[in-house]
């Protein structure tokens, strides 16, 4: 399997594999690694909060991780987490 970063690679070098403009090939890695990074940063749980039910990724102050869900009640981690759940990513499901 390739990592993220190879995946982008291969599909920017197959999209400008017949150019010779080797500045829009640095762009295009520019964007697609600040796309990348944009998109695994942890969301704090005090700028914004996920969907009621919907499954993430947890973690709490000592970054310890589990997987659970918002509930009305407050976090529901499946595995138990010391603290308080300070931050979360969403899980992208095929």
């Amino acid at each position: 399997m390739k990592t993220i970063k190879q995946s982008g690679e291969a599909y920017i070098n197959s999209t400008y594999h017949n150019s010779d403009d080797k500045s829009n090939f640095d762009r295009a890695m520019r964007i697609y690694q600040a796309g990348i990074q944009t998109a695994q940063e942890w969301i704090s749980v005090d700028s914004e909060l996920p969907e009621i039910g919907v499954i993430i990724l947890m973690k709490n102050k000592d970054n310890d991780y589990s997987t659970g869900s918002l509930h009305s009640d407050g976090f529901a981690p499946d595995f138990p987490l010391n603290g308080e759940i300070t931050h979360w990513r969403p899980i992208e499901r095929k």
